[in-house]
Formats: structure tokens, sequence, C-alpha cells
């Protein structure tokens, strides 16, 4: 074989490093110019493959929205729990700037930070959304749309 790096001819296999990120097949002496390169172990199957789902950290959650008076539900609460804006901060591990924010309405809730907010304070600041079906409205020959009319060719 040949030296990827000197060029000289040598016997055996060679030694197989990383030099600059590439991969070289090298004689004994240049080995120390790179990093070793590992050999790769055979993976051993030990069942059956299971399927991963694609996104596992995405569970459905129920549609909410926060009530439009969040920010004045959230400091009346804290403060009849005689809290301060950081030791509020402090109880849910989120940062006082957070809770100035939200008390100002700056920012919107997010679900994980609802949640804390209203298992800390024992408060309900959010809305579940139920879904809205649209109305199937009816329309006149003379109004006719693409739709309708593809709806018509099918039946």
């Amino acid at each position: 074989m040949i030296c990827e790096i000197c060029g000289k001819r040598f016997k055996g296999e060679g030694i197989e490093v990383y030099v600059d990120g590439a991969q070289l097949r090298v004689c004994p002496r240049c080995g120390k110019f790179g990093s070793r390169v590992e050999p790769q172990r055979e993976k051993r199957k030990s069942g059956p493959v299971t399927k991963k789902r694609s996104h596992p950290s995405r569970k459905k959650r129920d549609t909410f929205t926060v009530v439009p008076d969040y920010a004045q539900i959230i400091r009346k609460a804290r403060e009849e729990r005689d809290l301060s804006q950081k030791e509020l901060a402090r109880k849910i591990n989120e940062k006082e700037s957070i809770i100035h924010r939200l008390e100002t309405e700056s920012m919107t809730p997010s679900h994980k930070l609802t949640k804390k907010l209203e298992k800390s304070l024992q408060i309900t600041i959010r809305d579940t959304v139920s879904e809205i079906k649209p109305q199937k409205t009816l329309t006149d020959s003379k109004n006719l749309t693409i739709g309708d009319i593809i709806k018509i060719k099918k039946k």
C-alpha cells in the first residue's frame, strides 16, 4: 500500500487516521500526525424494531385561550397572598421580569406558564376553545361558485 501522507510504500493494512477532517490510510510512521479512527462495532438487534413517533414531545393538548383580563387576575391573586413579583417568580421558577411583563400585558403566558400560575396562585386564567364549524350557506343558482358546481357534478 501507499501512505496517503508521505507517499511511501509499506506492507500491511496501515493505520486509518483523521487529519483535518479527512480519513486517511497511512503508514505506521505517519500515524502520529492524526487521530486514530476507532473501528465501528456492529450493532446487535435485541428484538423487534418498533417504529418511533415522529414527534413524541408533541402531545395533543386542549385548545385554549387566555382570558382577556389575565393581568389583573394574576396581580390580584399575587397581592392577596402578599407575594412580591420576585417571590412569585421564585415560587414558579421563572424570572421576575416575566411576572412583570405578564402583569403589564406586554406578554401572553404560554401553556406551561399558565399551568404554573394557575397551580401556584389557585386561579383560572385559561379558557378552552371549542371548534366552531362553519355553517353551510345555500346559494341561489344565479350566484354559483366553482365549489358549488363541483358539488353538483359529484352528486
